[in-house]
């Protein structure tokens, strides 16, 4: 595992069981070295795909980065993951719950991804907020 990623999940006081250590680590397979990675999540990644109402669902991490957004799930045999660049993505929403962590909601290509962060209270504050420092600085454009 990369030595940024894993000092944010200490930082956060993240514990990863092994299936989350072999999926944080598929997904650290996927950075690019110069990649900075900003923030890293733990948690439930719903799948839509076009018109069908029930979603799929799988464990998932996700990386922030100066670049983009990477998802890596996995149960089973299950697989997915996705790596986009900023302003590349057909939509990108954050919040927040009381009762769960930060959710991200993105679309591309005809899918739907809708991600639960599993850690709530301080940690998921301080998420939302970064998330929206993020989204500030690299997914709008400065056509203003």
């Amino acid at each position: 595992m990369r030595g940024d990623v894993e000092k944010l999940l200490k930082q956060d006081g993240v514990h990863l069981w092994q299936a989350d250590r072999n999926r944080m680590e598929a997904l650290c397979g996927m950075l690019a070295e110069n990649e900075s990675v900003k923030l890293v999540l733990v948690g439930q990644l719903n799948v839509y795909y076009g018109a069908v109402p029930v979603p799929e669902q799988i464990n998932a991490a996700v990386c922030i980065t100066d670049l983009g957004i990477l998802i890596y799930g996995k149960v089973w045999k299950n697989e997915i993951s996705l790596r986009k660049p900023w302003r590349k993505l057909s939509s990108f929403d954050t919040s927040a719950g009381k009762i769960s962590g930060v959710h991200l909601a993105l679309s591309d290509a005809g899918r739907k991804y809708l991600f639960t962060e599993n850690y709530r209270g301080r940690v998921s504050e301080q998420h939302k907020d970064e998330l929206e420092k993020i989204k500030q600085a690299y997914y709008y454009t400065d056509q203003e």
